[in-house]
């Protein structure tokens, strides 16, 4: 959880008019469902969008919120969640530009995202914005190249990525224009009693419409808070000019939201994830729904401006009228006589370059009018020159009669091959190099950061970019090399190791097939079936393995016992009397010896003196069988005879201490005299451990580390009771010469392996990137079990086939 509380101030001047609530400003906590990396990364959203296209405040809410929602369903890297965002914005304005051009309208987005992560600020602009942290040092992002001219102007986005660790005390300024003065103000801010101060001091340097958000960087519990900022309301206005006058006041709140809003505006409004800004106008009209989290004043047509969101002319506008009396008071207020004559000039060049702009427009549109009714005509008499001439003299009655029908199917045709013609061999190659440049950006970014956790999240971005190019077209050499070295580096951030997992049987395993349980011997592998709660054999031929149909080993009665669905199974030690190979055990304690090439043999366990609740796994070690009832939170030890019997009553492995959470423990291991217990969250799926040392001293009882302490040996990563990935679900212990707890994280599909007494983190076994036999992704891509044999042998089942890596290091 974040330790940091945000406090959010609104700098908003129109037609210098102030108002208390900025448009287009969003700050959340994340939901409860995040997608997986996105839980601890709260977002700050400021959109200003400019143009000749009226935008309310519920059009702010929706954009934004689209924003938000998209990054917040966004896994893998923070980078990447911020550019899946960027993208749907930039992707709806585009659109929606796309469909009124005809009609001259346009609306072009400039903006400020941020995501806070602890004490780490990442932040993402687009349009000429800027961004300040006034700290311990001034810091002041803006790069026009990187961040283009803004959203709404073209599919490919223009994304200028910084980041910044931020402490407590620090103020951050976001702005989509830079008013003339403030940089200077900015600079020789000395951080006074309150950010209220600092903001009249901003606004007092310049006279201009101003358009920013100021944010207080304060320790607390993590909370968001926007306050109102103090405001005079405006002067009195005249029945006689009340067809022109600014908005009058509001009417009642509609919702309990609202009503909570109306508070005086020197309260400020604490806000959550849910309504990150709850403070409403005094003149604009309240916000008519909790679910507005923006809850930004009302706006009507904003002011025009030109595409470059020049410095002189902050694009936003008054906030719309909502009285009957005053329905034709939507004209924003005049500017105050005391405006300077530079500023005045300014707006004048401003109205200039939209007026080109728009005339521009309106030639292109007429001429494009004028070529293709030109075209039409040509075409008219072109083609009934080629088709053969009725008795008449004239074309066929076909083309005569059905021409207009005729040429209405072929136009359409004809400009949506040209439409995909052009995209494919312009407009592809421009994005996928925009692509192939971001990466590069983001390995410059890499090589000179410091902090691990940093450099980690240039490397991710490096490979999403080129991925997403690779949707496009195959790689270049040169990507494919920067791919390679961005995989390289990141594995070693993070102790991956690669390994070269095939598809471990020459032909596919029955569909619908559920392998739970894994048990693999020096030349045999044994998967469980928990549909039906069978074994199958694979037996190894020097390089796969084939599927020996004739091996029996399931439910059914035995010598006279019934056993039922197995739910565990373990491999044997070769030379047992009984020539088994692999033990599987049932609900009741009942015990399957399966024989390849003979029939089953059936036994039993000795139930204890408490009776089963229910058997969650077993585990076998020096010819002893070690069985975890969870719901009964005990472990009861076997002693095993020669024969590879157990006849005996069980002992109870814990004494005077039992592990608390044993009702959640899913699997255990065994090595020696330790014994490694593996619980599972059901909330968070996270997986954590006990480890236990059997005393065999009288005076010594067993006493268990509950829970053990991962040591997390990745920069950047700190260790604990819990790891930040790691989402255990099945455990496993791999013997001499290089002894190991293996703990399999399902979702990533990586096998963590730890030195079994101190629990340091050795290495990450995963998959080989980028190979025709990876292994699959997405829904299937979850690993449902895992077994290690004595020869170093590792195998996975994933989406309905099972995956081995030979010598496994």
């Amino acid at each position: 959880m974040n330790s940091f509380d945000l406090t959010l101030l609104s700098l908003y001047r129109i037609n210098g008019q102030e108002w208390p609530q900025l448009p287009g400003l969003l700050a959340l906590d994340p939901p409860k469902r995040a997608a997986r990396g996105r839980e601890q990364d709260r977002l700050i959203t400021y959109l200003t969008l400019v143009g000749n296209l009226q935008h309310s405040s519920s059009d702010y809410n929706q954009i934004v919120a689209q924003a938000a929602e998209t990054f917040y369903n966004t896994p893998g890297s923070l980078t990447f969640a911020l550019k899946s965002a960027v993208e749907r914005l930039n992707t709806f304005l585009t659109e929606r530009n796309l469909a009124t051009t005809g009609r001259g309208q346009y609306s072009i987005g400039a903006l400020v995202m941020a995501a806070l992560r602890g004490d780490s600020l990442y932040i993402v602009q687009c349009g000429p914005t800027h961004a300040f942290i006034m700290g311990r040092e001034l810091q002041h992002y803006h790069d026009s190249q990187l961040s283009g001219k803004g959203l709404g102007l073209g599919q490919t986005t223009r994304m200028y990525f910084s980041q910044a660790k931020i402490y407590a005390g620090d103020r951050i300024l976001f702005c989509a224009a830079l008013p003339p003065n403030w940089e200077k103000a900015i600079s020789e801010e000395r951080h006074p009693a309150s950010i209220e101060a600092t903001r009249r001091r901003l606004l007092a340097v310049n006279d201009g419409n101003v358009s920013a958000v100021l944010i207080q960087i304060s320790e607390g519990t993590g909370t968001i808070t926007l306050l109102k900022p103090l405001i005079a309301p405006p002067a009195p206005i005249s029945a006689s000019a009340s067809a022109a006058s600014a908005p009058v006041s509001a009417p009642a709140p509609t919702s309990a939201s609202a009503s909570a809003a109306s508070a005086p505006v020197s309260a400020p409004a604490s806000t959550s994830a849910s309504a990150a800004a709850a403070s409403v106008p005094v003149s604009a009209p309240a916000p008519t729904s909790a679910s507005a989290s923006a809850a930004s004043a009302p706006v009507s047509a904003p002011a025009p401006t030109s595409a470059s969101l020049s410095a002189a002319s902050v694009p936003v506008s008054a906030p719309a009228s909502t009285s009957a009396s005053a329905s034709a008071a939507s004209a924003p207020v005049s500017a105050p006589a005391s405006t300077s004559a530079s500023l005045s000039a300014s707006r004048e060049q401003i109205r200039a370059t939209i007026r080109k702009t728009a005339r521009f427009l309106a030639i292109a549109i007429e001429r494009g009018r004028q070529m293709g009714q030109s075209f039409q005509e040509r075409w008219q008499t072109f083609v009934p020159r080629l088709l053969p001439a009725g008795e008449d003299g004239q074309s066929s009655l076909l083309f005569g009669c059905s021409w207009p029908l005729f040429l209405a199917i072929l136009l359409p045709v004809l400009v949506l091959v040209v439409g995909v013609s052009i995209y494919t061999y312009i407009g592809v190659p421009r994005q996928v190099q925009g692509y192939y440049r971001t990466a590069e950006e983001f390995r410059q970014k890499a090589r000179v950061a410091v902090e691990p956790q940093l450099q980690r999240e240039y490397w991710k971005t490096v490979l999403e970019m080129l991925a997403t190019a690779e949707e496009y077209t195959p790689l270049n050499a040169a990507a494919r090399q920067l791919r390679s070295e961005a995989q390289t580096e990141l594995d070693a951030l993070n102790r991956v190791t690669r390994i070269e997992l095939q598809p471990a049987f020459s032909m596919s395993l029955s569909p619908g097939l559920q392998v739970t349980r894994l048990a693999a011997s020096d030349t045999d592998i044994y998967l469980l079936d928990s549909g039906g709660g069978a074994v199958r054999r694979g037996v190894f031929n020097g390089k796969t393995f084939d599927l020996d149909g004739a091996f029996r080993c399931g439910p059914g009665e035995y010598n006279g016992i019934r056993v039922g669905a197995l739910l565990d199974i373990i491999s044997l030690p070769r030379g047992n009397p009984l020539g088994a190979t692999v033990l599987g055990v049932d609900a009741s304690g009942n015990l399957l010896y399966c024989i390849p090439g003979a029939n089953p043999r059936a036994s039993y366990l000795q139930m204890p003196e408490t009776g089963w609740k229910r058997i969650t796994a077993v585990a076998y070690d020096a010819n002893n069988l070690y069985v975890l009832d969870a719901p009964a939170s005990a472990v009861w030890v076997y002693f095993g005879t020669a024969d590879g019997q157990f006849p005996g009553k069980p002992y109870y492995f814990f004494e005077n201490q039992i592990p608390q959470a044993m009702p959640l423990a899913v699997g255990l291991a065994v090595n020696g005299d330790d014994l490694y217990i593996l619980f599972r969250d059901p909330q968070t799926q996270d997986g954590y451990l006990t480890t236990c040392t059997l005393s065999r001293l009288v005076t010594a009882p067993t006493r268990c580390n509950d829970p053990a302490l991962f040591v997390d040996t990745r920069p950047g990563y700190q260790g604990g009771i819990r790891l930040a990935d790691g989402k255990f679900s099945q455990i496993a212990f791999s013997g001499p010469p290089d002894p190991a707890v293996l703990l399999l994280q399902p979702f990533t599909q990586e096998v963590f392996k730890f030195s079994p007494r101190s629990l340091e983190l050795q290495k990450i076994l995963r998959d080989q990137p980028y190979t025709p036999t990876q292994l699959p992704e997405g829904d299937e891509g979850m690993v449902t079990a895992m077994a290690f044999s004595p020869n170093k042998s590792l195998f996975l089942f994933v989406g309905g086939d099972l995956y081995v890596a030979f010598n496994v290091p």
